[in-house]
């Protein structure tokens, strides 16, 4: 029967033919009939599935050669007990290569015969064959064949019958299998000696076994084989031996070269059987002319020098004793992805020549001409992105009696198939198809039609990119960051010995692969040192020899004095290398002039080298005090506590004890000065250096979020402490010892204020010391918690006995992210004590012991939900602790209990994710019922999605809840009354609060709630950092606060002193970063309350100001930075300062707090606001000044947009737009994005009074009950249009005149060069999500650094984060472009997709985030980009955007593409914004993680391309094509 299969499925088809039983590592097709009437079972096992397979079933297995290694001692067990299965393998490595048998070969001394096929149709024939002799000779076979190109190649096969393969193996031949006894080992060494000779004569001779069920196959099917096998010529003189689909391409080659030439005198022998293995058959079956033989393997022995065919085949001649024949070896197919005819031919060239390579990989070979091996009438073309109608195509082809081979290879992200058609019998050449046209396949009902695909092709480069050498992701993120930075520090001086990441210091050089000496790393810098150290001195006998010139006599004179200082200074060497080079000409000097500049030498290590220290390489290295440098790089996570118990040697401890070693500690993620420093510390020490450096990885991917959590984790924690130990600095009278970690040194220094009292009673009582140190780790964590369980009864004690309470005690627990649940937690325990009863109030992971839940009478659980259905942050490790608990392992037979949840029942809108809702709140009621606790009364469920939220089920459950515990309900009337935010700001006397106080208070490092609100007025935010939140919980530590300080500053426009004064700030005291936002606005992340009001001082000593770039007030305004017309800029940025201005606060108590020398206290001043009065805005108030064409500031996203009118260069009015916002809350359809209208035009003169109006009108009108709807754009759809533009005309006095004609063509920013004024040019420069900071491969932040020290012109922040260096003379133009290209700032080589790519900041600072953003995006954007650029759209302009939370600081709602974080990993997709930003888009898909993310917008991409229309916008498309309805204001947003 004739049928189109791949090799895995052909072999498949033989084992169940010829198997009792299979195993296999995936599922397989339904089970099937063996020739002896039985249905052969099968199991699906993921792992170790050869210790399955010692029985007298006959059974087969279908293994990954990944699973082969891990088998060895069951295979060999396999042997010895003559089990006669057979292993069908498919060779394969990780990357997308032609082959690789290492695997295999690592196995191939186990005992097993070893058969090995090199087409489809093999595989199934030696399946077949392994089978009979597995049976017939009770002998277990590994037949193997190629993953890439064999097991998933479909082409044309030839099945047996069931009558032909019972004559092959009767039913008689299995029975006689099946009775023979599993030969058990002897376990003696003697017993083994005895057994071997007793079977002596009955040994079975496999190698004949297989050669006669080859023979018989042949006589009953036609087709031939043998175990080894020659063609070519009879006389060949160059020979090729070979395994697998690579001997197929070999003789496929062979055939084409002799059809060509006749008498080209060369052959291929394909090796079928490899074990046993036959000298005398391997040297029968070639030509006795034979001169040289190359032998081609797929493998890569990490053993050997040689590899194992090659080893096998000299063993051959040698045991012959012929020494005529040269023997080479070359690998192929392990690191690329294809073996082709040219590639032979090119081997063949290889054995012509007389300096032939012994060892070779044949890729490396020059390919002197094409070899064309498919014949003429074989119809060949590629098929992208659709593997089962490729597949389809070919099925046909064989029904239409025609030979056909489809195999898919992946290029770009993209499946592409390969397909071959020829009317020819036989197998087909198993390489890619060169020059075949790209085409479509379509299904009619007439059959396939084959279309020629140019889209497709543009996709492809003309062959698939090569494959890389197959390295884990740990070797990767081990070696690039630090790397890239000793590379960047040291440059050409840099000297890596070693293999990096290798196993240890001895490893050899990865360059020199050839130099395997085992000393060869340490040996190679060791012997560099000691060949300088002999020049040295021939340069001083040269100079005491009195036979240079003046010149050059003076010269080596100064390099002498440089290279022999004290103080190493490689600066100084080079110069005076420079200068001897220049100006000596002695032969010596010249030969050996590499020796004149100090090598910076490094060896580069993994966490590995820290085992077993006192027998490493590091200790030699250490011990023998050579100017020996060794960074080692730690990639296990120590964030957990097991972590830190399974933590190996600390190598830096044991570093420091030797006293003469220089030791640093870094971890790049947390600080890259730190690093940089060490890094430059330790190339001065004159002795061995160690650096360890931190890279924290997850096990099974690269993952740069997961690195820099772990790392902020770990070096919070104090597990990975940075610091450094400089022996030199004891020379000097210097403390040789650093600490960096500034969270320990903090916590270091306190305990030092302590160290003098409590020497002196150590002093006194000898003892105390020892007993204090023993005690101390095993009773700090339990005297802790004992204390703070105290301190909260004896609190709560207090404050009963101070009201008088005398009612049942109540215990109020609440599981909140947000602060909703514990406002209601703190709302029932007020009602409580109002009525009452004692209550203890606490967060659910305060509660010390849940066993003491046996001891309360009476708990409410209020606990909202996190995430899908999660716990919140503060109340996991409680739940962790109380679903931990079976019936009987705790007595609750006297609890009552009460739970509300809160959730939101559209949160998660499919259909499967229904079980998240109000998920915590019902899990805790279900297992305390189970428990044996008694219900007060039914769970509540508080719903987002009803009329007043949460509240309406509060409404209900509430009266139920106080009637089960005995006592009145008690009614909203009995609460505290809600302090309202316009009460809260006239309370503050203008927004002093006690700002000044609180920041006094050393106790905590935050501040009070209601000041943290002011201090928003003031432009900072109190954060903490939520990475390292869970993690210092449980250390008892408060959460990590800091503050992050946004800079108000029009336009974005700083002048160069700023900039410096800015970064300054950022490293003196925020977290090294500038952030550059999406409002224009310099922004400091990480400051410590104790440093906030210098850095403020700072900012404002600077002549930039923080006031009110937040809070209720107008915000920075956004200006358009680089303008078509150069000369309207400066016009726009001046309506900026003036409106700015105007706009502005006028209280006294931001100078009072910030920058006052002496703060007034109280309200002993009174102040007055003219705009704004006590109670300033109901909310934020956003103003931007767009440019047309540019749309750069999205202003249809902004409470007031003005939209320049020019005329003859100068600006003569502005377009008005009011009413447009971002912010929206997921699943409550009361809040929506709006687009901003234009109301009119307004002269250029009236423009300041204008936002006067439109500000003065929000701030009567808008909703100051409900901030969730106090923002402008809600005060528009309330009151509607005409009556807010009419009543700002009545307070500007004018009416509006009609909008003027203007354009936006997009809203993207002008990368590149452009001139303005007065022969100036501007910048744009790219910079990623506004992060200005250092990284291994890119310092943006020192190249600014650098350049704002003689910048003459200004620098301007964009609307989307990017930068401006604004009025560059054209004196300082080449100066300008050279500091930018040595920093690779000009690099805008990006895609459309990256340069139109924004996102928020969100995780970690932002409390608001659901989901990453920042961290990200640029991850999502480069896999989005596979899409992209095999789509043909490198270059096209997509705006994509991306926040943490549905808050819309990204502007998301405008992109063509947004994602909007919904919870961890998870987010809403939308569709169909404007293009220019001027249309709002539309929800597409909820809650997709990266896969599915991936699934849904590629194939989008690749429509778009194929369909768009011309000039069409992606955001345009998407709507036509049905993805999404267009959105024509707030209000219909929702309307899917």
């Amino acid at each position: 029967m004739t049928q189109l299969l791949n090799g895995e499925n052909a072999a498949i088809k033989a084992a169940q033919a010829l198997s009792e039983h299979i195993y296999t590592y995936k599922p397989i097709t339904s089970p099937s009939t063996n020739i002896w009437d039985k249905t052969a079972g099968q199991t699906v096992l993921t792992q170790d599935l050869a210790s399955r397979l010692h029985s007298r079933t006959h059974a087969s297995a279908l293994l990954s050669a990944d699973g082969l290694i891990a088998a060895i001692p069951h295979l060999y067990k396999l042997a010895a007990e003559k089990t006669g299965v057979v292993l069908h393998v498919s060779a394969e490595n990780s990357q997308q290569t032609f082959a690789d048998f290492s695997n295999v070969m690592a196995v191939r001394q186990s005992g097993l015969t070893l058969l090995s096929s090199s087409t489809v149709q093999e595989a199934y024939d030696l399946a077949v064959i392994a089978h009979v002799v597995a049976i017939k000779t009770s002998t277990p076979i590994l037949h193997f064949f190629d993953s890439k190109r064999i097991a998933n190649e479909y082409a044309t096969i030839e099945q047996v019958d069931a009558s032909v393969l019972t004559q092959l193996v009767s039913s008689e031949d299995l029975e006689r299998f099946k009775s023979i006894e599993t030969a058990q080992p002897n376990q003696t060494a003697y017993l083994q000696y005895k057994q071997k000779q007793q079977e002596g004569d009955n040994e079975v001779d496999v190698y004949a076994a297989v050669q006669e069920a080859m023979v018989q196959f042949a006589s009953l099917t036609g087709r031939q084989y043998a175990p080894l096998e020659y063609s070519g010529h009879a006389e060949a003189e160059r020979v090729i031996i070979a395994m697998g689909a690579g001997a197929t391409v070999v003789e496929k080659s062979v055939d084409a070269i002799r059809n060509k030439d006749k008498d080209a005198k060369v052959g291929i022998l394909k090796a079928r059987l490899y074990r046993p293995w036959s000298d005398t058959d391997f040297l029968a079956a070639l030509p006795s002319t034979i001169q040289r033989l190359a032998v081609l393997e797929p493998c890569q022995d990490f053993t050997s020098t040689w590899n194992p065919l090659f080893l096998d085949v000299a063993a051959a001649y040698q045991t012959a004793e012929d020494n005529d024949v040269e023997i080479i070896s070359g690998q192929y197919g392990v690191n690329t992805n294809d073996f082709t005819p040219s590639q032979v031919a090119a081997v063949l060239k290889e054995l012509e020549k007389s300096d032939f390579q012994r060892k070779f990989v044949v890729s490396d070979l020059a390919i002197e001409s094409e070899l064309e091996v498919v014949s003429p009438n074989t119809e060949e073309f590629v098929v992208v992105g659709n593997e089962a109608l490729a597949i389809q195509y070919g099925e046909a082809a064989v029904t239409a009696g025609k030979y056909a081979q489809v195999y898919t290879i992946q290029v770009k992200g993209e499946a592409v198939s390969h397909v071959r058609v020829s009317t020819v019998a036989g197998s087909l050449i198993p390489s890619l198809i060169a020059n075949g046209k790209t085409v479509r396949l379509e299904k009619t009902d007439a059959g396939f039609s084959v279309v020629a695909d140019a889209t497709a092709a543009d996709k492809l480069t003309g062959e698939p990119a090569p494959a890389v050498a197959p390295v884990t992701a740990a070797s990767v993120a081990v070696e690039t960051p630090y790397i890239k930075m000793l590379d960047q520090v040291f440059q050409d001086r840099l000297e890596i010995a070693n293999a990096v990441n290798s196993a240890s210091v001895w490893s050899r050089d990865e360059q020199t692969p050839n130099a395997a000496a085992p000393e060869f790393g340490y040996g190679k810098i060791v012997n560099k040192i000691q060949e300088r150290a002999r020049f040295i001195d021939g340069v001083e006998a040269l100079v005491n020899g009195n036979k240079l010139e003046t010149e050059a006599y003076k010269a080596l004179s100064q390099w002498l004095i440089a290279i022999k200082s004290d103080k190493s200074n490689a600066k100084a060497v080079e110069k005076a290398a420079e200068a001897v080079l220049a100006t000596v000409t002695d032969e010596y000097i010249v030969k050996n002039k590499d020796l004149l500049v100090s090598k910076s030498n490094w060896l580069i290590g993994s966490d590995s080298w820290a085992y077993d220290l006192g027998q490493s390489g590091i200790h030699h290295v250490i011990s023998q005090g050579e100017n020996v440098n060794m960074l080692i790089v730690e990639t296990l996570p120590y964030s957990s506590e097991i972590a830190r118990e399974q933590r190996k040697k600390d190598v830096g401890l044991y570093a420091m004890n030797f006293g003469s070693v220089y030791v640093a500690s870094v971890a790049v993620y947390s600080s890259y000065t730190g690093v940089l420093h060490a890094l430059m510390e330790a190339d001065a020490y004159n002795g061995p250096s160690i650096v360890l450096a931190y890279l924290p990885q997850p096990t099974d991917q690269l993952d740069p979020v997961f690195t820099l959590k772990e790392t902020k984790v770990s070096v919070d924690n104090g597990s990975w402490p940075l610091y450094r130990w400089n022996p030199a600095l004891e020379l000097e009278g210097k403390e040789a010892f650093s600490l960096d970690s500034q969270r320990i040194k903090k916590d270091l220094e306190k305990f030092l204020e302590r160290e003098n009292h409590f020497s002196q009673i150590v002093a006194q009582n000898p003892d105390l010391s020892t007993l204090l140190v023993s005690s101390l780790e095993t009773d700090v964590q339990k005297r802790h918690g004992e204390l703070k369980r105290k301190a909260r009864e004896d609190f709560a004690k207090l404050l009963s006995g101070l009201g008088g309470a005398n009612g049942p005690p109540l215990t109020v627990m609440f599981g909140s992210d947000n602060g909703n649940a514990e406002g209601v937690a703190k709302k029932i325990a007020t009602r409580a004590k109002s009525r009452g009863l004692q209550v203890k109030l606490m967060a659910m992971d305060d509660y010390a012991d849940v066993q003491e839940l046996a001891n309360e009478t009476n708990v409410v659980f209020i606990v909202s939900t996190a995430g899908q259905g999660e716990m919140p942050s503060n109340s996991r490790e409680f739940w962790k602790a109380l679903n931990g608990l079976i019936v009987g392992d705790v007595n609750l037979a006297e609890l009552n209990y009460a739970v509300f949840g809160m959730g939101d029942s559209h949160y998660w809108p499919r259909e499967e994710d229904a079980i998240f809702y109000n998920r915590p709140g019902k899990l805790i009621d279900a297992k305390l019922e189970t428990l044996g606790a008694t219900r007060l009364c039914e769970l509540g469920l508080g719903d987002d999605q009803d009329a007043d939220g949460f509240e309406t089920a509060l409404g209900v459950w509430q009266p139920e809840f106080w009637k089960a515990l005995g006592v009145k309900d008690v009614g909203a009337e009995d609460d505290e009354p809600k302090l309202t935010d316009d009460q809260m700001k006239i309370n503050s006397n203008y927004l002093r609060g006690t700002i000044a106080e609180d920041l006094l208070d050393e106790s905590t490092g935050a501040i009070g709630e209601i000041n943290g609100k002011l201090l928003k007025f003031h432009g900072s935010y109190g954060q903490d950092d939520r990475d390292i939140r869970e993690e210092r919980k449980k250390m008892g530590l408060e959460k990590a606060f800091s503050f992050m300080i946004r800079v108000r500053m029009p336009g974005g426009v700083s002048s160069p002193a700023q900039w410096l004064a800015m970064d300054e700030l950022a490293d003196k005291y925020a977290n090294g970063a500038i952030k550059l936002t999406t409002r224009q606005a310099f922004q400091l992340h990480g400051i410590l309350k104790k440093n906030l009001r210098t850095t403020i001082r700072g900012i404002n000593h600077s002549l930039l100001s923080t006031l009110a770039a937040c809070g209720d007030v107008n915000r920075n305004i956004m200006i358009t930075p680089v303008t078509e017309i150069p000369e309207v800029h400066e016009q726009v940025q001046q309506f900026g300062y003036e409106i700015m201005e105007h706009l502005a606060p006028k209280t006294n108590a931001y100078h009072e707090i910030w920058l006052a020398d002496e703060q007034v206290a109280g309200n002993a001043v009174q102040d007055h606001e003219p705009l704004y009065g006590p109670t300033y805005l109901p909310r934020k108030f956003k103003i931007v000044i767009a440019v047309p064409p540019n749309n750069d500031v999205d202003i249809f996203a902004h409470d007031l947009g003005y939209i320049a009118i020019i005329e003859n260069k100068k600006v003569i009015g502005y377009n008005v737009t009011i009413g447009g916002g971002m912010g929206m809350t997921h699943g409550n359809k009361k809040t929506y994005p709006r687009p901003a209208n234009v109301v009119g035009y307004v002269p250029a003169e009236l423009a300041v009074k204008c936002g006067e109006a439109v500000m003065t009108t929000q701030r009567d009108y808008g909703d100051r009950t409900n901030r969730k709807h106090a923002r402008f754009k809600y005060t528009i759809d309330t009151y509607g249009l005409d009556f807010i533009k009419n009543e700002i005309e009545t307070r500007m006095g004018v009416k509006f005149e009609e909008a003027k004609p203007y354009e936006f063509k997009d809203n993207a920013d002008r990368y590149g060069w452009t001139k303005g004024l007065d022969d100036k040019w501007h910048f744009v420069m790219f910079i990623e999500n506004g992060k200005i900071k250092d990284w291994p491969d890119f310092q943006p932040k020192s190249g600014l650094k650098e350049l704002a020290q003689w910048h003459k012109g200004e620098f301007r922040l964009s609307p989307n984060q990017h930068l401006v260096i604004a009025n560059v003379p054209e004196a300082d133009l080449e100066k300008t472009k050279a500091l930018l290209a040595k920093y690779k700032m000009d690099n805008l080589a990006f895609t459309g997709l990256r340069l139109n790519a924004m996102a928020c900041v969100a995780l970690p600072t932002c409390g608001l985030a659901m989901a990453e953003s920042e961290r990200y995006l640029p991850k999502l954007v480069g896999l989005l980009e596979n899409a992209v650029e095999a789509a043909g759209l490198r270059d096209d302009a997509i705006t994509i955007r991306m926040t943490g939370c549905p808050n819309g600081c990204a502007r998301p709602y405008l992109a063509e593409i947004a994602f909007v974080g919904k919870a961890p990993n998870a987010y809403n997709v939308y569709l169909g914004g404007g293009h220019k930003g001027e249309r709002l888009n539309k929800l597409y898909k909820e809650s997709l993680r990266e896969e599915e993310i991936l699934n849904e917008i590629n194939p989008i991409i690749k429509r778009y391309a194929a369909e768009r229309l011309p000039e069409e916008p992606f955001g345009d498309f998407v709507i036509r094509a049905g993805y999404v309805k267009k959105t024509i204001t707030g209000t219909d947003f929702h309307e899917l």
